[in-house]
């Protein structure tokens, strides 16, 4: 759909920030693979949820509008990336507003492409989520299982 014929549900503060953050299963590289972001956002405006992706990286694909609305394509998502990779941009970027629900897609890279240990990704892990709760004493936390 060309995002000129569509728009944005206005945000609110009542509107909930949603940050997907992780890796490639965030990111998607559509057509090749794609991400579940999209069909999560089609499910959630369908549902009346008022919600915002947020994040400082955007997806440049078409997708099909929903209900006179263009894809809210807004993520922290990057091909590739590790835990580490992930706590060291919560440690560097500011958000605002911070999210209120974290969608964390992380930990598979690490398992098949260093050779950190299962205790040091669960401890890089733990990091990132008490960066999250940092940010936002209230925000639920998503964890993907892989």
């Amino acid at each position: 759909m060309n995002k000129d014929n569509c728009s944005q549900p206005d945000v609110t503060p009542s509107t909930i920030q949603v940050l997907p953050l992780g890796d490639s299963r965030v990111e998607g590289e559509r057509p090749e693979y794609e991400s579940y972001r999209y069909w999560l956002w089609s499910k959630l405006v369908q549902n009346s949820w008022d919600v915002d992706f947020i994040g400082t990286r955007t997806d440049n694909a078409n997708y099909p509008e929903v209900g006179g609305f263009c894809f809210d394509n807004e993520h922290e998502g990057t091909g590739g990336a590790i835990t580490t990779d992930i706590l060291e941009t919560l440690e560097n970027v500011s958000f605002q507003p911070e999210p209120d629900v974290a969608l964390l897609g992380i930990g598979g890279n690490d398992l098949v492409s260093t050779s950190r240990s299962i205790t040091e990704v669960i401890n890089t892990l733990n990091d990132i989520i008490d960066n999250l709760q940092t940010r936002n004493g209230n925000i639920t936390i998503l964890l993907e299982q892989i």
